[in-house]
């Protein structure tokens, strides 16, 4: 499969300077957020951060941004969030934010599903699920995928054996998804997974790898990494794709 690519170098660039501004309109800076803090999306279209505790919830401001988003992701050092976008869920594509917010860059281009990013922790590549290039997720089927943003090829990561839904890494290179009975599941990387005891997706480990917070029916919850009860972070009804600072 070729990913179209033409654009990543300058993008990466661009952005670890501080990013592009979109529509003439100028974007105060944003400080980092502080480690711990997670950013959601709300009503499918906006880009929320929060602390655990439930304080401190903002909007990330953008401009020209895809009508549905999903999926955001902050990379190690908290100045950059990839997500994914489209106008629905069969149809998106990869997307590269700077932390002030603005005018969102697009990595892929290409016909299909493209989402689920995951940072490496030097924050040079991505991995994310894609269906190839392919229209309709279940016929075509979805694999792991690694996209360097610097320099290299994009290399395949799983075959057809693993089933992995909304799939993130944590600090320990362990592996949460979800499976087709929507159940939050463990993989370290053998044949094995053991059930979190949770039903929900879209999960984002903590920085400490000791915590998941996931999404269930348009609420957050937390959970610990070695299973047992969630417990209940915002129940609105309407929030979805958290996920946290990873330092």
């Amino acid at each position: 499969m070729m990913m179209k690519r033409k654009h990543c170098i300058a993008l990466f660039s661009a952005l670890a300077l501080g990013g592009c501004s979109g529509g003439g309109a100028t974007i105060a800076e944003r400080p980092a957020p502080e480690t711990g803090t997670l950013v959601f999306v709300r009503d499918g279209n906006r880009l929320m951060t929060i602390r655990p505790d439930g304080t401190q919830e903002q909007e990330i401001p953008l401009t020209n941004a895809p009508s549905r988003l999903f999926d955001p992701v902050w990379n190690t050092e908290r100045t950059q969030l990839a997500f994914s976008g489209g106008p629905d869920s069969f149809e998106t594509e990869l997307y590269l934010l700077p932390r002030r917010g603005g005018e969102p860059q697009r990595l892929t281009d290409h016909p299909g599903y493209d989402g689920t990013p995951c940072w490496d922790a030097e924050g040079t590549s991505l991995s994310w699920v894609t269906t190839q290039g392919k229209r309709g997720r279940q016929q075509a089927g979805e694999e792991v995928w690694l996209l360097p943003l610097i320099q290299g090829a994009v290399q395949k990561l799983t075959g057809d054996a693993v089933v992995a839904q909304t799939p993130t890494r944590s600090s320990k290179n362990e592996l949460v998804y979800t499976n087709n009975k929507g159940e939050l599941r463990l993989w370290n990387g053998n044949s094995t997974s053991r059930a979190l005891g949770a039903m929900g997706n879209q999960a984002a480990w903590s920085p400490d790898s000791t915590q998941l917070c996931f999404a269930a029916k348009g609420n957050l919850s937390i959970i610990s990494a070695a299973g047992g009860a969630p417990q209940v972070l915002l129940s609105t009804g309407r929030d979805s794709f958290p996920n946290w600072t990873r330092k």
